[in-house]
C-alpha cells in the first residue's frame, strides 16, 4: 500500500489523540461519558475503514470481480416479447397472439405470465413455459375472457411478461390497452315512492 494516501488515517489519529488525551489523561480515566467513548470507538473504526478503502482504491492490484452466479455471459440470455398494442373486447372468449424472441446466444425456456388492471376479465389462459432456441422467435396465444356485465367503456391494461428460467436478469413485458365495448349492463329502473 505504498501508493495509498495516508492523510485520512493520520488526521483520524490526530483527532482521536486530541479527544482521548486531553489534559494528559487517557480516554478511560478522563471523565468521558460512556456515550462519548462509544462515539470515539465508532469514529476510530470508520476512520480505519475509510483508510483501508482509500488505500485499496489507490493500489490497482486490489480489483475484485463479481463471483460467477451460473448465469453465463450477459449475451447468453435475452428476451423480447411483443403483441397487440390495443384490445377492443366485448363479452365472450378472445384469443390474442404474442411472440417471444430469444435475443441471447443459448436455448432458453421462458415463464409466461399475464395480468390485467381490469378486475372483471380473466387472462389466466397462458402457456406456463415456452422454449425458444437462440436467435429464434416463437408465438403463443393467450385467452381473454370477458364476462357479461362488464360496463361498456371500461378501460385498462393487460401485461404479458416473459422471464428466462435460466436467469431472472432476462425478462420483458408487452402492454396492451384494453377497452370494453358493446357490453353495457342495463340500467335498473327505479320507482320513487314518496311517503304520504
Amino acid at each position: 500500500m505504498k501508493n495509498a494516501p495516508k492523510g485520512v488515517f493520520l488526521r483520524s489519529l490526530e483527532i482521536l489523540r486530541y479527544l482521548s488525551l486531553a489534559e494528559g489523561r487517557s480516554m478511560y480515566n478522563s471523565g468521558m461519558t460512556p456515550r462519548l467513548r462509544i462515539l470515539l470507538a465508532i469514529f476510530l473504526v470508520l476512520s480505519i475503514l475509510a483508510f483501508t478503502l482509500t488505500s485499496m482504491r489507490a493500489n490497482q492490484s486490489f480489483v475484485q470481480t463479481a463471483p460467477d452466479q451460473g448465469f453465463g455471459p450477459a449475451s447468453a440470455y435475452g428476451v423480447d416479447i411483443s403483441g397487440p398494442a390495443e384490445m377492443i373486447l366485448d363479452a365472450g372468449e378472445h384469443a390474442f397472439r404474442f411472440t417471444v424472441a430469444n435475443t441471447g446466444d443459448s436455448l432458453d425456456d421462458y415463464a409466461i405470465s399475464a395480468t390485467t388492471t381490469v378486475g372483471q376479465i380473466d387472462v389466466s389462459a397462458v402457456p406456463p413455459v415456452l422454449r425458444v432456441p437462440a436467435h429464434e422467435v416463437r408465438g403463443f396465444v393467450i385467452g381473454v375472457r370477458v364476462p357479461e356485465g362488464v360496463l361498456d367503456g371500461t378501460t385498462g391494461k393487460i401485461r404479458v411478461g416473459a422471464i428466462s428460467v435460466s436467469t431472472p436478469l432476462a425478462f420483458d413485458a408487452a402492454y396492451a390497452d384494453v377497452r370494453i365495448v358493446g357490453n353495457a349492463t342495463p340500467t335498473p329502473a327505479y320507482e320513487i315512492v314518496l311517503p304520504k
